[in-house]
């Protein structure tokens, strides 16, 4: 399976990298390996399926992997570390899978509204949470694009 990792820093800017990954096995076991090759913690790797029309769907640690086909466009986002007042403090380790791309089908085929109130019932509404906001660009068309 081929991942493009993105990473955080301006130095680097992605690595796609190619991992013999288990037939059986979850997200979280792909976040690790991920994040093995790009030498950073598996607490900073979100794994989600891009194509050029957007962020197609996110991934769960607990998904198992048969979910991910050889042909999924898998890119992983290096998320900043969080820092509180005291120091740095270890994120969640669980990462919730958000809805697809608003301008995409639903499960039933129904064409769901471009709004952002679906997010809010995957968040964790506890404390204080904090949420991050991956977005990616794509500037030009057709194979001229650039993300």
């Amino acid at each position: 399976m081929s991942v493009t990792l993105v990473f955080s820093t301006k130095g680097q800017r992605y690595l796609r990298v190619g991992l013999a990954v288990p037939l059986i096995g979850s997200i979280s076991c792909l976040r690790a390996m991920v994040a093995e090759e790009g030498k950073t913690t598996p607490d900073q790797v979100v794994l989600s399926e891009l194509y050029a029309t957007g962020f197609q769907r996110s991934f769960s640690d607990d998904d198992d992997l048969t979910n991910v086909a050889e042909s999924d466009v898998v890119y992983a986002f290096q998320a900043p570390p969080l820092h509180t007042r005291g120091g740095s403090t270890r994120m969640s380790g669980y990462h919730h899978s958000l809805p697809s791309s608003p301008y995409t089908s639903g499960p039933d085929g129904q064409r769901l509204p471009p709004s952002t109130t679906l997010s809010s019932e995957f968040l964790n509404h506890g404390g204080s949470t904090k949420v991050l906001l991956v977005i990616c660009n794509t500037a030009g068309s057709g194979q001229q694009a650039v993300r």
